[in-house]
């Protein structure tokens, strides 16, 4: 594959397959690819039946252009689809929109939403093996089920998020039935032998849960206890500290008022207290009712050997998630040049094939919606309506806790809190697993949370995830909002994941709030694992009216990418620099593009979403080039042509740029060179817990403090070795320096020949992870500090999701109007033969984007359908 080049597609099979051969070879292409390469052909049975098999992909990629059906909805519904396969739903009523946008979304999304419900559910064993165990043990202790079941308890026969999940749910099951008796169901079901369950709508609210993990789920308090255990508590204080050393772009900069905390609404399912006793009865068995989860395979030798060749695991099944870069931001008509308001948010997650949104737009009596849904999800979660725009970003919040319970030594199904003994509850679960025997799994639960076991020890987790929410409540609020007003008062019902929500409104108001629950302790050190008896539980969460927020700011703009949303005077704890945290160095990227905009346009916008500008390499630059002169270190002929490389470098991580391969990698020999000899002689247990490895790419307080140590004098930096003897900064850059060059050199040749993009690539990887369906890995620019991200090296995974900028309000007079624009890497559908499979890859690649649809005046449709009752 050609670095640089456009080695990143796909190859050219299906472009240049004959369409005469098409029918009759493509079920054999796609099995194939499905599976990968294997040493053996799978006993694949009725994935070749020409009725049923993956034959019928062919069938389920054609898009009927016409088509009317007979539907659960009330009144009449339409579903115009334009060239990308987006739709545009109209309808006389919200429920029945959600009803034909649960059909919709599962005509085209149905694998990638069953697969998010089984995740989230822990049955993901029952079609893809043991090799999902882990997950399903993970997710089963965390509970999501648990939660989402109670969340649905909770809601009244009358209540608008109750009738609108039943109506999506209706629409995913209509379109399951049609699709299984058409035999169109995804190739990936019939080759792992199975059919997919009813959906329900507490599957919808268990997807909603994934979303939560991936953006809210942390267990850094685990990784903290192993660095101050091997660390001293000393050093681990200072190079992870609570507060930034570095400089930030606080989007609310005080003044604060330290309100009263308020208390935190539910309670996680399972975790009311038993009656305490003063002494713990004999050993014996206390629970709650058994649960199975997962159905039995129907076919378990067959689908093992299939799941084994399905490489599955990778998004789905990652315990710890912790992406943490996204941009959004928010220009007042005061600085656009247009006059209107303008709102930009391009969230960085995994960038997989099918993409993890889907586009959609909805027009009702009482809805005007544009945007992306999550699929599962009702609605949408990031666009507009016909008034105000939103976009999110993760901020910083520790929203997990680790509790050590004190079991009893006689009956450790005991628990000591608050002066008694109390049993632990358990719930067992029965997990079924493709090719295997069943796995008898209970889950422990005390009062603080489940049990779970991490590398260091045993804990009770206490995550604001697991508590039952109103988030779709606050969801249905924006989606009706009118103005700023409404949009900040739907966002009091918000729980989690704490976002930063970038807002304005057709009035000119803008603004960023981080609603959710903060969960804060009267006692003990939260960033560690705190004691169960009770002195360190909760008490309460920032009120409402305290949470870091701004509206209509001074400066006409207000950025949030992951930084510290606060300064260091805010008046509750949120977290340390090693937990949901970026250093800051797109924020203030952007802050400084602004910053140098007075008349902001779209083009503006679109130029920062895809700036590949690294702060960190424009601070760290000058200091790295001043040592390697003063050092001598760069006496040699290819010493000279790098550093001349470096000498007028502007930090750009562009593909081309030998600066930036140069730079990246003696920012990696740097960091190794600065903390591995304290990593080694205090024996980090790297092999035990890999978030402690050395990465600068993703480990923020290990970026951040070599800022400040090679910037300013600090005292106690890890430059100072174990024995003793003292470093400088300008030393150890110079050696990191040297390493770096001989590596490229022996790497790329000499220095004119060095590219980023030999180097960093990103890879949009088939949800299935076969390679054939995948795009990439491609060559590109940007890097993990980068406007437009790319998140892991030497290839990124992560990255700009969703390219969202809208404006709104009028245009002043004399000025026309701004189109609102989004894209994402991908295409509407996951069937490979879809001609909506990749549609917009390329699109995002280039930096390009399509028109937000206008859903009272969709664009000329391709295919229309018609829903009736």
């Amino acid at each position: 594959m050609g670095r640089g080049s456009d080695g990143g597609r796909r190859g050219g099979w299906r472009r240049h397959l004959n369409a005469a051969l098409a029918l009759v070879t493509s079920g054999l292409v796609v099995a194939a690819a499905l599976v990968g390469s294997v040493p053996t052909v799978p006993p694949l049975g009725a994935a070749f039946d020409p009725l049923t098999g993956v034959w019928q992909m062919t069938a389920g990629a054609s898009v009927a252009r016409s088509m009317t059906l007979t539907a659960g909805v009330g009144h009449d519904v339409t579903v115009s689809f334009d060239a990308g396969g987006v739709p545009t739903i109209t309808a006389a009523t919200d429920a029945d929109a959600m009803y034909a946008e649960g059909y919709v979304t599962a005509r085209y999304r149905l694998l990638e939403m069953d697969l998010e419900r089984r995740l989230g559910e822990g049955t993901l064993s029952a079609v893809l093996g043991s090799s999902a165990l882990a997950s399903d043990e993970l997710q089963l202790s965390l509970g999501l089920t648990r939660t989402a079941q109670a969340e649905w308890d909770s809601l009244g026969p009358s209540s608008p998020q109750r009738q609108l999940l039943v109506a999506y749910s209706k629409g995913v099951n209509l379109a399951m039935s049609q699709m299984e008796a058409s035999h169109q169901l995804p190739a990936a079901m019939t080759l792992l032998d199975y059919r997919p369950a009813p959906w329900t709508p507490v599957d919808t609210l268990v997807v909603q849960g994934d979303l939560t993990e991936e953006l809210d789920y942390t267990t850094s308090p685990a990784d903290m206890a192993l660095l101050e255990r091997h660390l001293g508590s000393a050093r681990t204080a200072a190079w992870f500290p609570v507060t930034p050393t570095t400089p930030q772009a606080p989007y609310d900069p005080g003044p604060y008022v330290a309100a009263p905390l308020v208390p935190i609404h539910g309670v996680i399912p399972g975790t009311t207290p038993t009656p305490g006793v003063a002494v713990p009865p004999a050993p014996g068995r206390s629970s709650v009712p058994s649960a199975a989860v997962g159905s039995p395979p129907r076919s378990g030798a067959q689908r093992a050997e299939a799941a084994s060749l399905m490489g599955w695991i990778g998004r789905l099944t990652t315990t710890v998630r912790h992406y943490g870069a996204s941009n959004n931001w928010v220009v007042a008509p005061s600085r656009s040049a247009n006059g209107q308001a303008l709102l930009a948010n391009d969230p960085h997650l995994p960038q997989t094939l099918p993409s993890v949104w889907y586009e959609v737009a909805i027009d009702t009596p009482d809805l005007r919606l544009a945007g992306v849904e999550a699929p599962g999800l009702p609605g949408i979660l990031l666009g507009r309506n016909d008034r105000v725009a939103w976009g999110f970003t993760d901020t910083q919040n520790q929203a997990t806790l680790l509790y050590r319970e004190t079991l009893s030594a006689t009956n450790p199904s005991y628990y000591r809190w608050r002066g008694r003994w109390h049993a632990l509850r358990t719930v067992r679960y029965h997990i079924a697993v493709a090719g295997g025997a069943s796995v008898d799994y209970p889950v422990r639960i005390s009062v603080h949370g489940p049990l779970v076991s991490l590398p260091g020890g045993t804990y009770a987790l206490w995550w604001a995830g697991d508590l039952p929410n109103q988030d779709l409540l606050a969801l249905v609020g924006l989606w009706h909002a009118r103005d700023a007003a409404q949009v900040r008062a739907a966002l009091q019902h918000w729980t989690a994941p704490t976002q930063n929500i970038a807002y304005a409104d057709s009035a000119g108001h803008v603004g960023i709030i981080a609603p959710g629950v903060y969960p804060e302790t009267a006692h003990g050190v939260p960033w560690l694992p705190l004691s169960g008896t009770g002195a360190d539980d909760v008490v309460g969460t920032i009120p409402p009216r305290a949470v870091p927020q701004v509206a209509d700011p001074v400066a006409g703009y207000a950025v949030s990418a992951n930084q510290r949303p606060v300064t260091a005077a805010y008046p509750y704890y949120i977290g340390t620099v090693y937990d949901f945290f970026d250093p800051g160095y797109r924020a203030l990227t952007i802050s400084s593009r602004l910053a140098a905009a007075p008349a902001a346009t779209t083009a503006t916008m679109a130029s920062i979403e895809t700036d590949l500008r690294d702060r960190l390499a424009v601070t760290l630059t000058g200091p790295l080039v001043a040592a390697v002169r003063a050092s001598g270190v760069a006496s040699s002929a290819s010493g000279r042509a790098a550093l001349a490389l470096l000498t007028h470098w502007d930090g750009t991580m562009s593909a081309a740029s030998g600066a930036a391969a140069l730079y990246w990698t003696w920012l990696g020999d740097y960091a190794r060179d600065v903390f591995g000899p304290w990593w080694r002689a205090t024996h980090v247990p790297v092999g035990l817990d890999a978030n402690l490895a050395i990465t600068p790419a993703t480990d923020a307080a290990l970026v951040m403090d070599l800022e400040t140590w090679s910037t300013r004098p600090t005292r106690g930096s890890a430059l100072t070795l174990p024995d003793g003897h003292a470093r400088s900064a300008a030393t150890v850059m110079a050696q990191a320096f040297t390493q770096a060059v001989a590596h490229l050199t022996r790497q790329e040749g000499p220095p004119v020949a060095w590219r980023w993009d030999h180097l960093q690539s990103r890879q949009f990887a088939s949800l299935t992870n076969a390679p054939a369906l995948g795009y990439g890995p491609r060559g590109s620019g940007g890097d993990a500090f980068t406007p437009d991200a790319a998140d892991g090296f030497p290839i990124a995974g992560t990255g700009p999701s969703w390219r969202e900028i809208i404006a709104l309000g009028p245009a002043r007079p004399g000025a026309a109007p701004a189109t609102s624009t989004g894209v994402y890497p991908g295409g509407q559908s996951e069937n490979p033969l879809s001609p909506w499979y990749e549609t917009w890859v390329t699109t995002w690649w280039d930096g390009r984007s399509h028109p937000l649809p206008n859903p009272t005046r969709p664009a000329r449709p391709i295919a229309t359908w018609e829903l009736r009752p």
